[in-house]
């Protein structure tokens, strides 16, 4: 009950020094080192092992075949960014792009064909130049017989492909069309939004000049993971974005270090529900008094609806229109729950040994108000009918009501305007609750000064839709707060005040600050991030 927490403690075994082998297979060894210690070598130095390998004389080995194909994999990795990761890494610790990158290594080598291989965003964490090494493999996937079917957004993969299927026109309940398909060069001449970005007609907003910062947050000696412990600086007042390439250390010096610091994650499996500590530091200094961390986690949303906060001032409205005063029905009645689900909108019914099924209410028919409320109507519609409705659908109705416009409107901003309003908090994608986050924080309007630090925030987003969520962390800063972005998106970073970038590589050569500056400056150096920046602020 109290593994790794505070009342007990994990040691090491002293027969097998953590091996978890025993002597006999840990005294086998290739190039002089045990299959421990190989899987505990960052892939990059494995790699390096296995070219040392003597393969003379075996020539019609079957170890040779195992050996070929593990250089090719490995290099796989490599080149879409992953040679930071060891072989006993343990598989809940990999993030959602990183454990797909290595399911497609899985692949490769293996000489099946006739296969269809369905990958959703697989560019997902990934700095542009591990991008093409991605769009190669997939490549080689096709020419060796298999169908790739590629969810994505971005736009080389977009111009790469043989052909090109548009879903639209908008998200949610105004999509589900295929708007345009075929070649990329027969897509571009459709009109859509994809194909005007695809022809360069729509292009990011630069702000007309880059703010200068306020004053200026310091991390004084982070050495966590691969981190150096250099001086970091962070301007204040500004949008600064944080880039390089995969496991460069740009997630250990913001979430580990810097968000562990200011905003304290209390995450363990100890019965004390202790803090995690931060990473390795020595001090921060010039910090904000208020940070918050927009994750991606959907922990707190139960519903769009809940977490805007605008079933209170629905309830009131509903209150004050003619239906409620005729009928005599006041807010205490409107928001009580129905007696049969109580407010649930589902029953429950016990299968025995079987798991428990839930069915819709059929006394509230499943929307958890008591049966009063659906007798007041206001617009052509109930209050347990908003529950079906999308946000862009009850904006139509209620944009006008000062109470619900803003943070409707906001979240229309951000792309979500296709949401249910009652739609479960686990069914929403992880983009999509760190975006509900940023409007509910753009809805609190606070005058204390804010650090917002966001993780990859334009993951399943278009071009289009990036940039309007870019416009709205602007509003952010333009209210006298400071917003971190760990993005690899090159349009988002062309869109920032100022960037850091980490480097040059990911794991052991990683963790220096390799580039600081404006998006212009960076651009001028050579560094893996400069040449897809120069491009950007070339085209617009």
């Amino acid at each position: 009950w109290d593994v790794g927490g505070t009342y007990t403690q994990t040691e090491v075994c002293p027969a097998c020094g953590g091996a978890r082998l025993r002597p006999e297979y840990l005294a086998v060894t290739l190039a002089g080192a045990s299959i421990y210690q190989l899987s505990e070598m960052p892939l990059v130095d494995l790699l390096d092992v296995l070219h040392t390998v003597d393969t003379a004389g075996f020539a019609d080995h079957p170890a040779l075949d195992s050996l070929t194909i593990c250089v090719r994999r490995l290099r796989f990795l490599l080149q879409v960014g992953l040679g930071y990761l060891n072989l006993n890494r343990v598989t809940a610790t990999l993030s959602a792009g990183e454990a797909q990158r290595i399911k497609l290594a899985g692949l490769l080598g293996s000489q099946l064909t006739a296969l269809t291989v369905l990958l959703d965003e697989p560019s997902r964490g990934m700095h542009p130049s591990e991008v093409e090494a991605l769009l190669a493999a997939l490549t080689e996937l096709r020419d060796a017989g298999n169908t790739v079917i590629v969810v994505e957004h971005d736009p080389l993969f977009m111009h790469s492909a043989d052909y090109l299927i548009d879903m639209g026109p908008g998200a949610g309940v105004l999509g589900g069309d295929i708007v345009a398909q075929g070649t990329p060069e027969q897509v571009q001449q459709a009109d859509t939004v994809t194909a005007q970005w695809l022809r360069g007609e729509r292009q990011v907003i630069l702000p007309s000049s880059r703010r200068t910062p306020r004053r200026w947050m310091t991390i004084h000696g982070a050495r966590a993971n691969n981190l150096r412990g250099e001086l970091v600086r962070v301007p204040l007042g500004t949008l600064t974005g944080v880039c390089g390439v995969s496991g460069s250390g740009k997630s250990t010096l913001m979430l580990d270090t810097l968000g562990r610091v200011l905003v304290p994650k209390k995450q363990t499996t100890s019965v004390a529900y202790e803090p995690v500590d931060p990473g390795e530091h020595d001090r921060i200094t010039g910090a904000p008094s208020r940070a918050i961390l927009l994750d991606q986690s959907r922990q707190g949303i139960s519903s769009p609806l809940a977490y805007l906060e605008l079933l209170k001032p629905l309830i009131t409205l509903y209150a004050e229109s003619e239906d409620a005063l005729a009928l005599g029905i006041g807010e205490k009645t409107l928001a009580e729950p129905c007696s049969v689900c109580k407010g649930h909108g589902s029953t429950r019914i016990e299968m025995g040994f079987l798991p428990d099924v839930h069915v819709p209410c059929d006394a509230c028919q499943g929307s958890g108000y008591a049966p009063e409320a659906w007798g007041v109507r206001l617009r052509g519609a109930a209050l347990p009918e908003l529950n079906e409705l999308t946000v862009d659908e009850v904006y139509t109705l209620f944009g006008d009501v000062e109470s619900l416009a803003r943070p409707l409107k906001l979240a229309r901003a951000v792309g979500l305007g296709y949401l249910v309003m009652c739609q479960p908090g686990y069914s929403l994608s992880s983009g999509e609750a760190q975006r509900l986050k940023i409007v509910g924080e753009l809805c609190r309007k606070t005058t204390q000064e804010t650090l917002y630090i966001l993780d990859e925030p334009t993951v399943g987003q278009s071009l289009e839709d990036i940039r309007q969520l870019v416009m709205v962390l602007q509003r952010l800063v333009d209210d006298g707060h400071t917003v971190i972005v760990i993005e690899h998106h090159p349009h988002v970073l062309a869109m920032c005040d100022w960037l850091i970038e980490l480097g040059p590589g990911g794991g052991p050569a990683g963790g220096q600050v390799i580039a600081a500056g404006t998006p212009e400056e960076v651009a001028r150096g050579n560094t893996p991030t400069a040449l897809y920046l120069r491009r950007i602020l070339e085209e617009t």
